[in-house]
């Protein structure tokens, strides 16, 4: 589950209740790893790129409001990581830092159910979107790098963003 972020100018109270279900999501980049002097540390800027599809419906009374998203973003995480060695092949690392994301193809679908007495009307609020076009947050993991020869290298990480 992840909360959506909603945008600055959004006065949307029921935005709140969202805790949507992510649907589809994809991503693929670069990253760079530049050690500092001769540390464990080094600095760790990415760019990547990812397609997002989430949707949640929510029931309060007599509303039902469904949202539906989808869209692609432009990310630069700049991480700070720590990397030490259990042999020569296995390196485990922790890394945290900021993370800059840039909305691009945004497409949101806001329906809205009301249920008055034996009426029911239907509300489509989509011209407001409820994902700000730029976003700023906090980012850290935990990972594994496993090398195949002194050029490859696999990675595996776990990673939570705010």
């Amino acid at each position: 589950m992840s909360k959506i972020q909603s945008s600055k100018n959004n006065n949307n109270s029921n935005l709140n209740d969202f805790n949507s279900k992510v649907d589809f999501s994809l991503l693929y980049g670069a990253s760079l790893d530049i050690p500092i002097s001769l540390s464990k540390f080094s600095l760790h800027p990415e760019f990547y790129f990812s397609q997002n599809a989430f949707s949640e419906t929510i029931d309060k009374d007599t509303i039902l409001s469904d949202v539906l998203i989808k869209f692609s973003s432009v990310n630069i995480p700049l991480l700070l990581r720590y990397t030490f060695s259990i042999n020569n092949k296995i390196f485990p690392y922790g890394n945290v830092g900021i993370i800059f994301s840039s909305l691009k193809n945004y497409q949101q679908e806001n329906y809205k159910t009301i249920i008055r007495g034996n009426n029911i009307y239907l509300e489509n609020d989509s011209s407001q979107n409820l994902i700000s076009q730029r976003q700023m947050g906090f980012t850290g993991g935990l990972g594994i790098q496993y090398f195949l020869d002194h050029k490859k290298n696999l990675n595996i990480e776990l990673r939570y963003s705010k």
